[in-house]
């Protein structure tokens, strides 16, 4: 991050309302992280220029060194977010786990994402297969971590997918809800509503819970 963007930062911390950053570089979660807390009394600040930390193959170990990395960084609390995920038809060695991106390439974009989970999906007898999302949510402050959230939700993809798509966010093109016989992307605000409800929640409760504390 340059120093006009912390100065930023720190004229920020000025006004009444408490701060804190969201560690990544996609502007995808960045913006549903803006949408789940816009009834907090909080200023968001997307860090997607800062120092990141080195990926394992560990969704927990991700989440918190990445939080631990870039609250080094900055005078802010920080929230870091990594995701595991297993599809139930595929090997164990052929799992994605925390290598949900890494393991298309290094770099894949929201296109070659889709592709690669589209050719495992048709090659399934009814085309849709069952997945679990393991969510680890970090909270760091000057390199300690303040807290940590686990969620573990079920999902299910579907071929071939939505054409609608959201940047940074490919695979919800590709999640299908069956009680509403439409893709992720295809629902209508209130129906996403319907889903996220319980999730935004937890979120936001245990942001605001971490940040009372600090």
């Amino acid at each position: 991050m340059n120093k006009d963007k912390i100065g930023e930062i720190f004229l920020i911390t000025l006004t009444n309302k408490k701060l804190i950053g969201i560690a990544t570089k996609n502007p995808g979660k960045f913006k549903s992280f803006c949408e789940i807390l816009n009834k907090l009394d909080l200023e968001v600040v997307f860090l997607n220029e800062l120092k990141t930390a080195e990926e394992s193959d560990s969704a927990k170990e991700n989440a918190i060194q990445k939080a631990i990395v870039a609250s080094s960084q900055v005078d802010i609390p920080v929230l870091s977010t990594d995701e595991s995920m297993s599809l139930s038809f595929l090997k164990d060695e052929e799992q994605p786990k925390a290598r949900i991106k890494r393991i298309v390439n290094d770099n894949p974009t929201d296109e070659e994402m889709i592709e690669y989970y589209l050719k495992i999906l048709e090659r399934l007898e009814n085309k849709t297969g069952l997945g679990i999302i393991e969510t680890y949510s970090v909270i760091a402050y000057k390199s300690e971590v303040c807290d940590i959230l686990y969620e573990k939700d079920k999902c299910f993809f579907k071929y071939p997918g939505s054409k609608i798509l959201i940047k940074g966010r490919p695979l919800a093109s590709l999640v299908y809800y069956p009680q509403y016989d439409k893709y992720f992307t295809e629902l209508t605000d209130k129906e996403k509503e319907e889903i996220n409800n319980q999730a935004k929640k937890l979120i936001s409760d245990f942001i605001n819970r971490t940040l009372t504390g600090i």
